[in-house]
Formats: structure tokens, C-alpha cells, sequence
């Protein structure tokens, strides 16, 4: 693939990628999974005895978007279909109080289908079986010798499809897809094909890495998402009955109103701004919250699936869209006010010392009381501090220690964690993310001789023999002579670089985004200082060309940073990214710079 701007070139260059990894990684080309085509059978046999499935899924992004895929999927194609909606503070899994559960609200159900889970859940697979229900698994997860009637796992023991890293969705519309193609019309193939919507969030939900398949994928989803932005509703129905399914057109109605929701707080101003980056830090987040937070799940499902968009007069708290979008939009607020809460408690901690649990933070790990669902955000800020991988667990009153862990791409956590036999530390779940389970504190001081022995040396290694993932771009010759900048702050070149990187889209797991250090003097007559926000939290700083450096939440780290090194020659650093400015009437004609974070440079 071609590159031009020299920025971008660099980018990749550091990287190591060159025309031959970006014809592999763009590649689409897979195999197909084992049982996919047995299953499809048993569904065309099911679908045409009248049989009803209920589906059963996880309830994180992943699991609800695998519920639309499958409830709005097989509504579409004509099956006897209901949907299950699990209970966070019930835990993780599919258990045999599920299964109950289940034949309890659908005594007509003979057959249940997973999805994003029950590889591992044999148990509640037998007792299912053992009420004469059919069981097919579709799930993504690690596991083998399920007992299901069937199951799909592109990560089960013997499976040999050779792309592991897709999630539980589109697993599942992989599953439809083969389905249509040799059972349906080819109208009825362009219906699952629009369901690829929900699985690329999922994917960016996941962490999957964006690479092969998943490329276009998130591609595909982002387009028809932009599609849906500009949609407009006929009397608030979208993809109308009889042609489409009523379970079908809710799903579809339900994320309009949401994009219609993010416009309205205005983090969509136009279709341009959705892509996988709305996806991570204000889609999935939102969605998430009920798990976090162990919310009704029956909040969500309305947004996706209620009979009414908005609520009558006389019944303002009915179920319906709009109220759905209410309920998880307090769940929400609710979900950013504790998590800063406690990741402020526990940096003031960290940074206070002469504490145990601050020699646990500097090897990565933080206990603390927060609940189970806030504690993978947690260790994503912290490990975006650290650069380690990094646990944060809650103290069990049996001693024992559970929580999630965050891992960065440089280091094979679960991998090494396996090699290494830690007696007492099990972790379960994804490279990137997930749960861990500690036995006792001795078992969480062998944990930390494990980072001080295998994963620091290894991050010390990397450092030293890495290409730094970061450009340097220097404003007006501002750092040590010594020093050389990738590039100076050439406005033409940076509006070049962001209409390029656009080509380059999706960025993620294992096909990063371009990272930045932006170097310039503070109290500078070129570059102007000025404080926004209603609590003068925020700084802005404009160079004499016009662009604006946004640092968010910073004013009282920028404050003390200048009275720290008041009588240094010094220079600050922001670490951020370059957009245009899409906040006013002046789109392609001013470059925000928005900083991540910030440290001073001290010059000889």
C-alpha cells in the first residue's frame, strides 16, 4: 500500500511494516470453522419443524451485540425465536440456574444457542440436555470437550481456522451468513449482511486485534453505521415489516436513536465523526455500563428491541427506546464519577509511598474496593500510565484476591503467566484483557517476584531495543541541540498527515494509531496560553500559526509543572494526536493537537 506523507512513512517505518505485512494484514481471505455447516443443517431442520430457540448470551458489548446479530438474524430468516436477558450481578457464564431460568419465561424452547459464552459451561450444558433441550455453543473464549449438541469456537481444542482473534458476534453472523447464503434468498442475504454493524462493535468492544478479517469488518461497520446516522425514520420505524422482521427493524431503530442520542450531547456533529474511535471511547463505554454498574439489562434490550420508541403521556416510565437510553445513560454518569473517583484515590496513594500497596502499584497491581465492574477501566488508565501489564483486584474476605487485568501489546501476559506455573494465580480470558484470581497473599508476593524476575526485565528489553512508537514534531527549534526532532511543526505537512492517515483506517490492537510527543516552550511570546472550562480545567495553547494544543483536565499538572521548573530551561512534552478542529465553523482550517498526557523535558 502506498504512503506519502513523510509522517505517516515514519509512522510505519517504525513499526516494521512495509508493502508485504500491509498484503497480509489486509487480506480477508479465511477458512471456515468447524461445525458451521453441521450446525446450519440442524437450524434449517429446527426453522422448518417450527422449533423455538432462545438465545443466551454474555451480557459485556460483546454479548449484546451477539444477541442483536442473533435475535434480529434468525427473526429475519424466519424463525420461532426468543431472547433471554442475563443478570450482571449474577456473574460471568452459563449455569444451570440460567437454564432454569430460561424454560421458566419460555416453557415452548427447544433449543438454546450461546453466544460469547458457554465453551467451558458444562454444567448447565448437561442439566439443559437433561431437560431434553438442544444445546448449540457458539462462543470464542478458550476451552475444549464441551458437551454442547454442537459448538463454534474459532478457539476450541482441535479447531484449526486461522484467524483466532474474532469475537463472539461474529462468530455468530458468521454462522447466519453461511445460513442465508444456502438456505435463503439473496434479498435475505443482504439482510444478515447489514448485521455486520453490531459485530464490528463488538470487535472494537473486544479488543480483537484489527488486523485480516476484522479490517474490514470494522470497515463495513463504521460505513453502514454512518449510513444509519443519516437515515431517516418513516413514522420511527426504520427497515419497515412485512419485508423486515419487527425484532429486525427495532435493532436498527434502536441505534439510530442512540447516534441521534450522541448527536444531541454532541459527541457526532456529522457521519464522519463515527468511527472506531466513537466506538471505543463513547459507543461501547455507554452500552457497558450496565454491567459495570449491575444494571437491569432490560434497559438495554429496550433501546434494541422495545415495541415503542418514545413513552406515552399517560405511561412516561413505560418500556420503550427512549427511556432504555435514559436508564443506561445514568448508569453511565454514574460508571465516570466513581471511576475517577477511585483512580484518583489510588494515584494519590501510589504517589504518597511508604505503603505496601504502593510497592504492589509500582509492579502493577492495585487493590482495591472499587466494584468488579469498574475494575478493567481502572487498570486500563493505569496501565496507559505504566506501560506494564497491570491487575487491579478486589481484597475477598477469604483472603483470596479477584479483579481484571489490562495487558499491553509488547508483552505475552497470558503465556508467560502459563509458563511460569505461579501457584495460587490463575488468569482467564483475552491478550488484552482479563480476570484473574489470586489465592492468597502469598501467592500475590510470588505474583510480584513474577514482575520484578520475568515482565519488568522484559519491559526494560524492550525499551532499550524498541523503536520508540513515538514522532517527535519540535515547535520553533525548541529543544537541546543535541536533540532532533522526526519534524518540525509544519503546518501544510500535519493537515497532509491527517488526510492520509484517514486512507489507513481502522487503527487498534496490533494496527496502532500514530503516537506523538509534541515539544514547545510554555511562556512563550509564540505560543499563547489560555484556560477554558467552566472550572478553569482545561489549557489551551496556540502557536503563532493557529494550532491548538487541548489539554483536557490538565490545568492544575500544567500549573505545577511550571512552578516545579520555574528555573530550568526546560521544555514541555505533550504526548497526544492530530485532528482537525470539527468543534466550529473552521473544519480544515485549524489542527488540534489533543494531549494525552504531559511531563518537562530538562535541558543542559
Amino acid at each position: 500500500m502506498s504512503v506519502n506523507n513523510a509522517i505517516l512513512k515514519k509512522h510505519f517505518e517504525n513499526l516494521g511494516f512495509d508493502d508485504a505485512y500491509f498484503a497480509v494484514y489486509e487480506s480477508e481471505a479465511t477458512d471456515e470453522m468447524q461445525n458451521v455447516d453441521s450446525l446450519c443443517d440442524r437450524l434449517y431442520d429446527i426453522r422448518k419443524n417450527g422449533q423455538q430457540i432462545v438465545i443466551y448470551t454474555d451480557f459485556d458489548v460483546d454479548g449484546i451485540m451477539s444477541s442483536i446479530v442473533a435475535y434480529a438474524g434468525l427473526s429475519q430468516l424466519g424463525f420461532n425465536v426468543g431472547l433471554f436477558k442475563p443478570t450482571p450481578a449474577d456473574g460471568y457464564g452459563f449455569r444451570p440456574k440460567d437454564v432454569d431460568d430460561i424454560c421458566n419465561e419460555f416453557p415452548d424452547a427447544s433449543v438454546i444457542l450461546t453466544g460469547d459464552v458457554g465453551i467451558s459451561n458444562n454444567e448447565a450444558i448437561d442439566h439443559a440436555k437433561g431437560k431434553g433441550l438442544t444445546v448449540f455453543v457458539t462462543d470464542h473464549h478458550g476451552g475444549g470437550n464441551c458437551s454442547a449438541d454442537l459448538a463454534v469456537n474459532p478457539n476450541q481444542y482441535g479447531e484449526t481456522y486461522s484467524h483466532k482473534g474474532i469475537c463472539g458476534a461474529y462468530v455468530l453472523y458468521k454462522i447466519l451468513a453461511k445460513y442465508a447464503s444456502k438456505y435463503s434468498s439473496f434479498s435475505a442475504q443482504a439482510d444478515i449482511y447489514r448485521l455486520q454493524m453490531f459485530a464490528g462493535i463488538a470487535t472494537v468492544s473486544d479488543v480483537m486485534p484489527l488486523i485480516y478479517e476484522n479490517r474490514q469488518l470494522v470497515r463495513c461497520s463504521v460505513s453502514l453505521m454512518r449510513y444509519f446516522y443519516n437515515y431517516e425514520l418513516a413514522n420511527g420505524v426504520a427497515l419497515a415489516p412485512p419485508v423486515y422482521s419487527d425484532n429486525y427493524s427495532r435493532a436498527f431503530v434502536g441505534m439510530k436513536k442512540l447516534l441521534d442520542y450522541f448527536t444531541r450531547i454532541r459527541k457526532i456533529r456529522k457521519a464522519e465523526n463515527i468511527d472506531e474511535q466513537f466506538y471505543s471511547f463513547y459507543l461501547v463505554p455507554f452500552l457497558n455500563s450496565c454491567k459495570r454498574m449491575d444494571g437491569d439489562m432490560r434497559g438495554v434490550y429496550d433501546i434494541f428491541f422495545s415495541e415503542y420508541v418514545e413513552p406515552f403521556d399517560s405511561f412516561p416510565n413505560m418500556s420503550c427506546v427512549e427511556n432504555g437510553i435514559k436508564y443506561v445513560e445514568a448508569l453511565s454518569e454514574q460508571r465516570k464519577v466513581l471511576t475517577e473517583r477511585y483512580f484518583s484515590e489510588l494515584l494519590a496513594e501510589q504517589r504518597a509511598g511508604e505503603t505496601e500497596n504502593a510497592n504492589y502499584m509500582t509492579h502493577g497491581v492495585y487493590i482495591t474496593d472499587a466494584r468488579p465492574g469498574l475494575l478493567g477501566l481502572l487498570g486500563s488508565k493505569f496501565m496507559g500510565l505504566s506501560g506494564i501489564p497491570t491487575l487491579v483486584i478486589n481484597a475477598n474476605e477469604d483472603g483470596s484476591y479477584s479483579g481484571s487485568g489490562r495487558n499491553p501489546g509488547w508483552f505475552d501476559f497470558v503465556r508467560q503467566l502459563d509458563e511460569q506455573s505461579i501457584n495460587g494465580v490463575t488468569c482467564a480470558g483475552h491478550a488484552g484483557a482479563f480476570g484473574v484470581f489470586i489465592a492468597d497473599k502469598s501467592a500475590l508476593d510470588r505474583y510480584i517476584s513474577f514482575v520484578d524476575t520475568v515482565v519488568l526485565p522484559a519491559y526494560d528489553e524492550m525499551l532499550s531495543e524498541a523503536v520508540s512508537p513515538y514522532i517527535s514534531i519540535s515547535y520553533k527549534d525548541c529543544v537541546h541541540a543535541d536533540f532532533d526532532a522526526d519534524f518540525d511543526a509544519d503546518t501544510q505537512l500535519i493537515k497532509d498527515f491527517i488526510d492520509e492517515k484517514e486512507l489507513f483506517h481502522p487503527f487498534g490492537q496490533e494496527f496502532p494509531e500514530p503516537k506523538f510527543n509534541f515539544y514547545l516552550k510554555p511562556n512563550s511570546d509564540d505560543v499563547i496560553e489560555t484556560m477554558f472550562g467552566n472550572e478553569g480545567q482545561h489549557i489551551k495553547l496556540i502557536t503563532a500559526e493557529g494550532m491548538e494544543l487541548l489539554l483536557f483536565n490538565m490545568a492544575l499538572d500544567y500549573e505545577k509543572l511550571k512552578f516545579d521548573n520555574r528555573d530550568k530551561n526546560w521544555v514541555l512534552v505533550c504526548s497526544g494526536t492530530f485532528r482537525y478542529d470539527d468543534f466550529n465553523d473552521t473544519y480544515y482550517d485549524t489542527i488540534n493537537y489533543l494531549v494525552k498526557e504531559i511531563r518537562a523535558q530538562v535541558l543542559d
